[in-house]
């Protein structure tokens, strides 16, 4: 009971930090991530061997998106990630996120099921032929309190540059990124399930094509 109690907390916590995110993003319309072509990449040293680990358990990427009729949010989960520190800052890194672990947190547990399972389809992220999304570093600029971060996002079988703005707190044996809340648009990644700028005639039954997330990344030696 104690556990399930502390779930429903942590849900609903979840479900007011994505909440008041997305609001502060409403409110300036160049949270937009820059998308562009993919860009060439500099593989993480040593084949991983010398790369700092992501903690699985503590990163996590917040999402949200909207309709008409309202907002739906959750998380989502990497399957592994590699950081590369030179001099202290951060050199070059990849993550791999599962798709299987994209989670709904606004709703009771029936309704956020079924709407995971529905994100899971073809009409989304078709996890059966693309299981992980991806996004690896190809620059990063300025200092620690105000970065610029740019890297390719692999969802599905589509590739894009994506530049947002990010924090991180780094010490001799771990790091700390977060991101800006920032948002992409999914139809230039063949998402478009009931995208009104794709198909006509949905009326009030469409979904929106701007994505909200927000990066937090916990990585260590």
């Amino acid at each position: 009971m104690f556990m399930l109690k502390l779930k429903i907390m942590k849900n609903i916590f979840l479900s007011f930090l994505i909440l008041t995110l997305m609001l502060s993003c409403s409110s300036n319309d160049s949270n937009e991530a820059a998308t562009d072509v993919a860009k060439e990449t500099t593989s993480v040293q040593g084949d991983y061997g010398d790369a700092w680990k992501i903690n699985l358990e503590k990163s996590v990427i917040l999402w949200w998106g909207s309709k008409p009729t309202g907002v739906h949010n959750g998380t989502i989960g990497f399957k592994d990630g590699y950081i590369n520190i030179e001099g202290g800052s951060i050199a070059n890194a990849k993550v791999s996120i599962d798709m299987s672990t994209i989670k709904v947190v606004d709703m009771n547990a029936e309704k956020n099921a079924k709407l995971e399972n529905h994100l899971k389809t073809g009409d989304f992220f078709q996890i059966d032929l693309f299981p992980l999304a991806s996004f690896e570093l190809t620059t990063i600029d300025g200092a620690d309190s105000a970065l610029k971060v740019s890297g390719n996002l692999i969802i599905k079988d589509s590739t894009k540059n994506i530049s947002f703005s990010a924090v991180s707190m780094t010490t001799d044996s771990s790091i700390h990124l977060v991101s800006d809340s920032f948002t992409i648009d999914r139809t230039k990644w063949g998402i478009t399930y009931k995208s009104n700028s794709i198909f006509d005639n949905l009326g009030e039954k469409f979904i929106d094509d701007q994505v909200g997330i927000k990066l937090e990344i916990y990585g260590s030696k």
